[in-house]
């Protein structure tokens, strides 16, 4: 089990520069997935990978420029301004995002060797 907490939205926009989530599997760990299930949340429904989609995220967060590529996307000013969750971003953020997003792609990477699917859901 893995909490990125009040991190996930700036992890995915370190990751793809943007707001919701993308087509490429890049863009899909924090905020794709098929939807299952009900809204149990208010954030909507929990969302799951099978165990290939689950692979094809851990190579793509393996990539060696992924953590370079992050901490360019980082722009405290943009980012506020299209409102990522949790708001209020400064210079400081980029060194509380980072941890998570290392987080995330150990937790992909994991569960890939595994063979395991994912299921995924905001509270």
């Amino acid at each position: 089990m893995l909490s990125l907490d009040k991190a996930w939205h700036g992890v995915h926009f370190l990751l793809t520069g943007a707001v919701e989530p993308t087509e490429t599997p890049i863009g899909q760990p924090v905020l794709g997935g098929v939807e299952v299930g009900e809204d149990f949340s208010g954030y909507g429904p929990a969302r799951v990978f099978d165990q290939e989609q689950t692979a094809t995220i851990a190579h793509a967060l393996d990539g060696p420029a992924l953590e370079d590529n992050a901490r360019a996307r980082f722009d405290a000013r943009r980012m506020t301004e299209l409102g990522i969750y949790p708001f209020g971003w400064d210079a400081e953020s980029l060194e509380w995002l980072m941890p998570a997003l290392r987080d995330l792609r150990r937790f992909y990477a994991e569960a890939a060797a595994g063979k395991r699917a994912i299921v995924t859901c905001l509270e």
